[in-house]
């Protein structure tokens, strides 16, 4: 299942760019969410939530727009039938109230485990309604005077291990409907559309009713706002007074100082449909606010430029490498003091992510500017977008790819564009020799030298080198084994069999275990540190440093028990998302830091404006934005909102964040909703992190009514439905036993 979790019917036909441009501009780094003065609410970049009442809730991962199980729901068979278990910590269910009145909850439950007198206490909204035994039907009266719109009920069973099955509300309105027509929305029956955008300076939120031609008497629709965090207020009305119910436009002043907006469009009574039209935030007052991104009388007036391509462009890249674990980001370990010291020499990008927790979409993305969100394993097509090395080939550069990785291959369809991509370092011929450590990072290097002393004297060249450090195997040799993981009071070995081991609950780990593991990652990246400082040399004595432009990065994080797991691909918490980036080219880029966010989507923007400038090519429309201004301590188009998807998990995980907040969807397929390897270490379908409050996402704050987390439910979940019927690709067959064998060492397949 691949459902956002907005029911509001929408034609790909009638969106047309526009379409394309929410994937592109709000999806991938574009340079606004919307633009000032009038702004259409249904523009195709913010999704709608269509809300009803419903008399059951539905099984994740489906998340209807009515009622709902959202976090810490375990399944189980209870017998022949699939039921629901709380976590004893508690639990979270959302219902839809459209009317106040009274209602009930009802459930059938069954003791598993624990006192077979137990209780339930049950709260909604934060109201307490008291405990109430678990056996047999529990019916729950609910408090008439409950706020409309979506409710959180939180359930807490304590020692008692429940099943929970045949969950509803009753009695439950009939659900009416909606569906996104252009920029209009027609509407019928009981439901509520909710949209929350940003607002901007003085505005007004403006529209227009076109009421039912032969409505039925009890039908009536409003428009209720809500700024921040403040009371609703009907704002529009119909029927209203006067000569055919009123006059169907309104303008809705929105108070200054206001964040957030909340608009709910409101139908109630059956009967046929009205539209609204024209729905637009409108500023009034003055002449509206600054774009993001736009001129700045104080910007660097060479901000906009990209330089001159180089004689020896390199993307290097070190493999399941996480930010934390470098030197100048933050680690105490002194693991990386080459790439430090080439940090503090050329521009170190402070908040860089990946799109993607695993290799081969990460690549494919940063090789071709899309992200993808269910086809992350599979093939890239011979007639799919335009790689890098095509782009460099075209501006007469040699192309080479060196990497210890069996994802990046021609099976993969990664090789397009590449002069050379030799199979003689694949990752499998380590595993063959079996020497006495990983020394992936001298075959690489040693590769790509030997290639480089082969090319025509004086001839320019594009390389991506990736190596597998400090990706497991965790295998580093001396001194960085005894400086790094020695002494932590354990024996525990860093190898994929190991972690496999330890990622499908097959081994247990104390604490010792966990730090040895820890060190002896950090040693791998000690062991490629010191590797890249002697490839430097090399490389230096060849193309002299002012001629090489020298791009240090990584393809996705590393779990490291942070989240219960270990490795990477399953989740997408930072630990897997968050990665290095640094620019290192003297006398033409400047010391200098960038703390704005950044993903490898905007690395292939200024890899193909460097490429295309070179070529004489127009620039094309690119996902993301070009870093070159930045790294010139220019400004650049803000990025308010990042997205990224775990891809190659079959269903799908999709997050958008902003500096504030998280918001990761995880509705995978069948029973395997949540994040992590198996049948998950987490079953929740949504997760909401407060980045300032809890940078190490460990409190789900999922449910709870924060105006910015239901934009970013909005835009991720256009983000979503458009991309799917984007993205490209074919599943990948055939793999030749020297990919297989790469593969199967760095514990891609059994």
């Amino acid at each position: 299942m691949h459902d956002p979790g907005i029911p509001v019917t929408r034609s790909l036909a009638a969106r047309g760019a526009l379409a394309l441009f929410a994937l592109l501009a709000a999806g991938c780094g574009g340079t606004r969410i919307r633009e000032p003065g009038d702004a259409a609410i249904l523009d195709g970049l913010v999704a709608p939530e269509v809300l009803f009442e419903t008399r059951r809730l539905e099984l994740p991962p489906a998340a209807t727009g009515g009622n709902r199980y959202l976090v810490g729901w375990w399944p189980h068979k209870n017998p022949g039938a699939l039921a629901l278990t709380p976590q004893r910590a508690g639990a979270r269910l959302e219902v839809v109230v459209l009317e106040a009145r009274p209602r009930t909850l009802v459930l059938d439950s069954e003791v598993r485990e624990g006192p077979a007198d137990g209780t339930m206490q049950i709260a909604i909204a934060g109201r307490s309604l008291g405990r109430y035994p678990l056996a047999g039907r529990v019916e729950v009266p609910l408090p008439a005077d409950l706020p409309t719109g979506r409710l959180p009920i939180d359930v807490v069973t304590g020692e008692t291990l429940v099943s929970l099955a045949n969950v509803g509300i009753v009695p439950a309105l009939p659900a009416g409907g909606a569906s996104v027509d252009g920029s209009d929305l027609v509407q019928s029956g009981w439901s509520t559309v909710e949209l929350t955008v940003p607002a901007h300076g003085a505005q007004a939120l403006v529209g227009r009713l076109e009421p039912p031609a032969d409505g039925d008497a009890d039908q009536s629709f409003a428009v209720r706002l809500r700024a921040d965090l403040g009371d609703d207020e009907e704002v529009f009305t119909w029927p209203g007074t006067g000569w055919f119910g009123g006059d169907p436009t309104f303008e809705a002043p929105i108070p200054d100082g206001t964040e957030f907006v909340r608009v709910r469009l409101e139908a109630r009574g059956e009967g046929p449909p009205a539209r609204w039209t024209g729905l637009a935030l409108r500023h009034v007052g003055g002449e509206g606010p600054a774009e993001p991104g736009g001129d700045d009388e104080s910007a660097t007036p060479s901000s906009g430029a990209t330089p001159e391509l180089p004689r020896l462009v390199v993307v290097y890249v070190l493999d399941a490498l996480r930010t934390d674990f470098v030197g100048h980001l933050g680690s105490p370990a002194e693991a990386t003091p080459i790439i430090d010291r080439l940090a503090a020499e050329g521009t170190t990008f402070t908040h860089h992510f990946s799109v993607a927790p695993n290799t081969l979409p990460s690549t494919k993305s940063l090789f071709t500017g899309m992200v993808f969100l269910t086809r992350g394993g599979w093939q890239l097509p011979d007639d799919g977008p335009v790689t890098i090395a095509e782009r460099f080939r075209r501006a007469g550069r040699a192309t080479g790819l060196f990497t210890g990785n069996g994802n990046i291959t021609s099976a993969q369809g990664l090789t397009r564009g590449f002069d050379t991509a030799p199979r003689s370092i694949l990752f499998g011929s380590y595993q063959n020799e079996n020497p006495a450590f990983n020394d992936n990072a001298e075959r690489v290097h040693h590769a790509t030298l030997e290639w480089l002393d082969g090319l025509p004297e004086g001839q320019p060249a594009f390389l991506h080198i990736q190596t597998i450090h400090p990706h497991n195997p965790y295998d580093p040799p001396e001194p960085f084994l005894s400086a790094l993981a020695d002494g932590a009071g354990s024996t525990i070995d860093g190898s994929t069999k190991t972690l496999r081991d330890v990622q499908y609950q097959r081994r247990q780990t104390s604490e010792a275990d966990r730090r040895r593991l820890r060190g002896l990652y950090a040693g791998g990246l000690a062991y490629n540190d010191r590797e890249l400082e002697r490839f430097l040399a090399e490389l230096h004595r060849r193309v002299p440093p002012e001629e090489v432009l020298l791009i240090i990065t990584s393809d996705h994080g590393e779990e490291l028990f942070e989240h219960g797991g270990v490795l990477h691909g399953w989740t997408l918490y930072d630990e897997q998302l968050r990665i290095p980036l640094v620019f290192h080219w003297p006398g033409h880029v400047e010391p200098g830091v960038v703390t704005a966010n950044t993903d490898n989507v905007d690395l292939h923007a200024t890899l193909a404006a460097l490429a295309d400038a070179a070529a004489g090519d127009a620039a094309e429309p690119a996902a993301g934005r070009s870093l070159w201004p930045l790294l010139a301590g220019g400004t650049a188009p803000e990025r308010p909102v990042q997205f990224a998807a775990a891809s190659s998990v079959e269903g799908g995980e999709f997050t958008a964040r902003t500096e504030h907040y998280k918001l990761i969807h995880a509705p995978r397929a069948g029973t395997t909703w949540g994040m992590g390897q198996g049948l998950g270490r987490s079953r929740d379908v949504e997760y909401l992190f407060d980045l300032r409050a809890d940078p190490g996402e460990q409190v789900n704050l999922a449910g709870d009514d924060i105006p910015e987390a239901h934009w970013l439910r909005g835009l991720l979940s256009a983000w979503v439905e458009i991309g799917l019927q984007l993205e490209t690709g074919a599943p990948l067959s055939d793999l030749d036993d020297e990919t297989l064998d790469s593969l199967r060492a760095l514990g891609y397949v059994d």
